[in-house]
Formats: C-alpha cells, sequence, structure tokens
C-alpha cells in the first residue's frame, strides 16, 4: 500500500549520529605557513583514517582549502589532540555539517 512505501522512505534517512559527516578545520596563518607545514601534516593524518574531511583555512588570504578525500581522517580525540599541539587548540575545530544541508545532498 502507499502508506508503506512512505514509511520506508523516511526510515532511509535515518543516519545514526557518529555517522553525521564532520570536518576537521585547521587554521594557519597564511599560505606559506600552510605550505611549510603541509607535508608533516599529512604525515599526521595519514596515521589517522576516517571519513571525515580536513579543511585548511589561511586567515590571511581569508582561503579555504578542502583536502582531497584520501587525506579523510577519524576526528577522535588521538587525532585532535596531536593537531592541537602541533597547531594550537585554537585552531583545530571540527565542524558539524548541519543535518539540514544532509538533506539538500540526498
Amino acid at each position: 500500500s502507499d502508506g508503506e512505501n512512505q514509511a520506508k522512505l523516511i526510515c532511509e534517512k535515518l543516519i545514526p549520529f557518529d555517522q553525521i559527516p564532520r570536518e576537521v578545520w585547521i587554521q594557519f596563518t597564511d599560505k606559506e605557513a600552510y605550505t611549510d607545514a603541509e607535508e608533516e601534516l599529512f604525515r599526521m593524518l595519514s596515521s589517522s583514517d576516517g571519513d571525515s574531511r580536513v579543511v585548511i583555512y589561511l586567515s590571511k588570504e581569508r582561503g579555504i582549502k578542502r583536502l582531497p578525500p584520501s587525506r579523510n581522517v577519524a576526528p577522535d580525540e588521538e587525532t585532535l589532540a596531536e593537531l592541537q599541539k602541533k597547531y594550537g587548540q585554537s585552531n583545530v575545530k571540527v565542524v558539524e555539517k548541519s543535518i539540514e544541508n544532509l538533506w539538500k545532498m540526498h
């Protein structure tokens, strides 16, 4: 019946809470600072395997650089602590993408 189909559709959109897309934002003063840090940063990122995008924010240029999916990380405590220790606590943030945007993606 028609009602059953509607129920199915709703269930498909339920996303387990731990699967809400998150992004890890790391802020650098400028492009030069980021370029200097890139190699080491990539090494740090490669030890964490997850599905959160890493976004680089360059404050001087106000530029945003999203790293390719191959650089995705798991934003767990260990990874974040390491990044915060290296780049400063206020420069590393985990941003949860809002549920609204999630619906638009589907």
